[in-house]
């Protein structure tokens, strides 16, 4: 199991809860374990949040099932970035 798997399903918990839908063709669990290892790359990285949470929505773009608007989209970025900003397994170092 990934390092970060429990916090990949909670953020996985928290995208379906704001409309996204997943595509049936994935397993829910390689949907998670997948996006374990995309937060261990993001957490990794000098992305700022934002940038990070932009990055794990274009990463699992073929997972769900329709693309959301623009709009959404955006809210879906604040969400998620808000998410990696507030999980202190998820929080980066300061630059230097």
């Amino acid at each position: 199991m990934p390092r970060l798997y429990e916090e990949a399903a909670l953020l996985l918990f928290f995208v379906a809860g704001r409309g996204v839908t997943l595509n049936t063709l994935f397993d829910v669990r390689e949907i998670v374990a997948v996006m374990a290892q995309t937060l261990e790359a993001v957490t990794a990285s000098a992305f700022s949040d934002a940038d990070a949470a932009a990055f794990i929505l274009d990463a699992f773009e073929d997972r769900w099932l329709g693309w959301p608007e623009p709009a959404k989209r955006d809210r879906l970025i604040a969400m998620i970035g808000t998410f990696l900003g507030n999980t202190p397994t998820l929080r980066r170092p300061p630059a230097s």
